[in-house]
This record gives structure tokens, sequence and C-alpha cells, in this order.
């Protein structure tokens, strides 16, 4: 079930990034669940809350980790996250997250960057 989930909401939070002009991988939509998600918009608005949830509590572990292992940890859900929904941006930015040491301003500015855009349309 959570992978039919993770799908459809996928496709969904791709319909809505490709709106605002936002960078989307093509090959992580699946069009018939988004079309049976978009019958019951209480599920779409519950997955998308969590997804922008999730986003944001990762951003904040990223910002907050102090040491390699509570940085990489993050930076890596991240990238994970970001990937299962085909958030181009934001896993780019969670790549430079991993390859960079913690607090390494060039890498947060990317994720935070890349996160406050995909909160904003969401």
């Amino acid at each position: 079930m959570k992978w039919v989930l993770d799908c459809a909401c996928n496709a969904l939070l791709t319909v809505n990034c490709q709106t605002v002009g936002m960078r989307m991988n093509p090959n992580t939509v699946s069009w018939e669940l988004a079309a049976s998600l978009a019958d019951d918009p209480g599920l779409f608005a519950e997955i998308r809350a969590t997804v922008v949830s999730d986003v944001r509590n990762l951003v904040d572990l990223l910002n907050r980790a102090r040491c390699d292992a509570n940085w990489l940890s993050a930076a890596t859900r991240l990238r994970n996250l970001s990937a299962s929904f085909g958030m181009e941006e934001l896993r780019e930015g969670a790549e430079l997250a991993i390859a960079y040491a913690p607090r390494d301003p060039v890498a947060l500015r990317s994720v935070n960057r890349a996160a406050e855009a995909f909160v904003r349309m969401n």
C-alpha cells in the first residue's frame, strides 16, 4: 500500500510542480495513480501534507546537524524522499550536502532554496 501511495503522490506532486515551473523527473509519473487519487481529495491532501512535513523536518535536521553522522543521515533521508517524489532540485541539494562537510553554506543554501520552493508550491 505504501508503494501505491508514494507513486500516486509522486504523480500529483509532479503535476503541481510542472504548473509552477519547478523541474521534476518525468520518469516518476504514474498518471493512472494520480487519476485515482484525484477522486479522493482528502487522501491527496493528507499525503501532500505528510510529504511537506517530512521535507520541513529533514531540512530542519540538516540545518541543526553538528556532526558528520547526523548531517549524513539527514541529507541521505532527504535525498531519498526527494528522489521518491521526483523533486530534482531538492535531490541535487541533498546530494551536495552528502558530498560536503556538515554546515557547509553552499549545500545548506541549495537545500534550503529547493525546500522553500517545494513547500511554497504545496
